[in-house]
């Protein structure tokens, strides 16, 4: 037997992890829950308690306003991945979606039910409380007198649309006349085929066109985007049935402070990395006040962070319009502690575009928090801060700690992954300090490892099945002890079930340089001598993008907190990278190890190094 080293300490901690891997709980980033049932801005879970040095006492916060119910807007989130809130960008804000309640809108204003055939007063009216939102539909502007003519359909006909701001994909739920559609489909040369409940409209992009949208569509629902391949990947995502983002925990709030209101557009944290680039930019813009060039310079050369989990701004009625900005934290503390920070954001921070403070645009500024969220209220008659526009730059609204503060922001960069869709529907998750990338299947979850985001995490799951508590919790725990850098799992259908297949990698450093045989015929030892691990145990060279590896395939039984026996199939790879060792393991139940087979190869051979 070797002595323990660096190489054995990577083992042992592996051995450790494999009786974790498959038994952890698949808590999801943001975790899907079940959608509350009583309207409240408290979390589903209560948030992990962080120690203060002084408690800070909640303030009180106007009850939700009782207007229509959010199902619609619940419905079209169902269509996307929970992990959409880990997409990150070189901005501010992560990659944003935009909901709009045309129904709520027309409630509002008292318009009679119309359709697109209608060229009414009435559908104006429509337009021009729509066009007041600052919420484009591009690449196709329904509001055009000649849409309807063109597509079957127009603004009339629309109940809600969610938006994603990235690539306008959209997905719009009517009551459209399903025979003027499918004739202006055909009259366009366009060419159908199923998928799923949905029939896809696609065509050929021919030159000078650079773009063409392509559609599907089913009797209440269109999804229009550039790219078959986008569209697929959520009528795929929504046809799975897996938790989706109406369930995430940071979403509620969100969802149950808009309920009634036209409008809410809502974003993720992106990086720090173009916060500098921006402030350079708008020194020179605050050049010609000392109060903004103080702001700048305050700011610039100094670490800063962001500790918010998601930003909204909803908004409702003509200009004058109600305008309302949440901030959705992981911790209550963590909301307390930028309290103050909101509110001078609201009032003194510069509005650089057109010289003035912020003050000047927002009257009737509140500001109060509600347990882990921050609620900001104002009106204003700027149609520039509705619908998308806080994505064009309008960054010194937000909250931003700078300076000594940015240390405490819950935001850190190396359990955090940047977010890519692929063109195959799948997504590509980037841990950037780590040096690595990992893709999953859409449907996969990926788990925050963020501290104190585990229990928060957890508890929904244990709230669906019982079983979690027990079989999971510790675990979890074990695998980050461990070491994990990764943790992503695939849910059963069945909520009851407690089977799952799961992925991690490890990383450690490959103190002495070892060779890849070297490590890898250790490894293969160790696995050979442990009681767990059902024999034998086949090794064998495999060559990836990345350069040549080493693959495992072996089952280990284990008896779980609950007393259960399992049989859990196991396939790992070894990768030896300069001074890092990585391990990628995969598992699934024994008796499901075939139909994943094919996913496990694709995850293996996507794995990439990044500097």
């Amino acid at each position: 037997m070797l002595k323990r080293s660096p190489l054995m300490a990577l083992i042992a901690a592996l051995l450790l992890a494999l009786t974790a891997c498959q038994s952890a709980a698949p808590a999801a980033t943001p975790t899907p829950v079940a959608p509350t049932v009583e309207s409240t801005l408290a979390p589903t879970v209560p948030a992990p308690t962080v120690p203060a040095p002084t408690e800070v006492p909640a303030t009180s916060t106007p009850e939700p306003p009782a207007t229509l119910d959010t199902a619609g807007w619940r419905e079209l989130l169902s269509y996307v991945s929970p992990e959409y809130l880990d997409r990150r960008s070189g901005d501010v804000i992560g990659p944003g979606i935009g909901l709009l309640d045309v129904a709520q809108v027309r409630a509002d204003l008292s318009i009679p039910m119309i359709s697109g055939e209608d060229p009414s007063k009435a559908k104006i009216n429509l337009i021009l409380g729509l066009n007041t939102q600052g919420f484009g539909l591009k690449p196709l502007d329904s509001t055009s007198p000649s849409f309807f003519g063109t597509w079957g359909w127009d603004i009339a006909d629309v109940d809600q649309v969610l938006l994603f701001h990235e690539d306008y994909t959209y997905i719009v739920r009517g009551r459209f006349n399903n025979s003027a559609i499918k004739a202006a489909f055909e009259k366009q040369g366009y060419q159908s085929s199923a998928q799923g409940e949905f029939t896809l409209y696609l065509k050929e992009v021919k030159p000078p066109k650079h773009q063409q949208p392509q559609f599907a569509w089913k009797a209440d629902t269109l999804i229009i985007g550039e790219t078959e391949a986008a569209i697929k990947s959520l009528i795929e995502r929504k046809a799975s049935g897996k938790p989706g983002l109406d369930e995430a925990p940071a979403l509620q709030a969100v969802l149950e402070r808009s309920m009634g209101r036209w409008g809410v557009y809502f974003a993720p944290p992106g990086s720090m990395s173009g916060y500098a680039y921006w402030l350079k930019i708008h020194s020179m813009l605050a050049s010609e006040s000392s109060v903004y060039r103080a702001w700048v310079e305050a700011r610039s050369g100094q670490d800063a962070a962001i500790a918010w989990d998601v930003m909204a701004v909803s908004w409702q009625g003509k200009l004058p319009s109600d305008l309302q900005f949440l901030y959705v934290y992981g911790t209550e503390q963590q909301a307390a502690d930028d309290v103050d920070l909101v509110k001078s954001s609201m009032t003194d921070a510069p509005d650089f575009n057109h010289n003035r403070p912020w003050s000047k645009v927002l009257t009737d500024v509140t500001v109060e928090r509600e347990r882990n969220v921050i609620i900001g209220q104002a009106t204003t008659t700027n149609e520039g801060l509705l619908g998308s526009a806080i994505q064009n730059e309008e960054w010194a609204l937000l909250p931003i700690r700078v300076g000594a503060s940015a240390a405490s922001a819950a935001q850190p960069s190396a359990t955090r992954p940047d977010v890519t869709a692929l063109d195959n529907g799948w997504y590509l998750y980037t841990m950037q300090s780590d040096g690595f990338a990992l893709p999953l299947p859409p449907h996969w979850v990926q788990v925050d490892l963020r501290a104190g985001a585990i229990d928060a995490m957890l508890a929904p799951l244990m709230e669906k099945n019982p079983r979690f508590k027990e079989i999971m919790s510790d675990q979890v725990r074990q695998a980050l002890k461990a070491g994990f850098k990764f943790l992503g799992f695939d849910f059963p259908d069945d909520a009851t079930s407690d089977s799952y297949a799961a992925a991690n990698v490890m990383k450690v450093p490959n103190t002495g340089g070892m060779p890849l045989e070297t490590v890898a015929r250790t490894l293969l030892n160790q696995y050979n001598e442990a009681t767990f691990v059902v024999k034998p145990v086949k090794m064998q060279r495999v060559r990836l993008p990345v350069g040549e590896a080493r693959e495992y395939q072996f089952h280990e039984k284990l008896v779980d907190a609950t007393g259960k026996a399992r049989e859990i199939a196991i396939t790992q790879c070894l990768i030896v990278s300069g001074e890092d060792l990585y391990l990628i393991t995969l598992s699934a139940m024994s008796d499901q190890a075939e139909a994943y087979a094919a996913d496990f190869e694709q995850i293996i051979q996507g794995f990439q190094l990044v500097k």
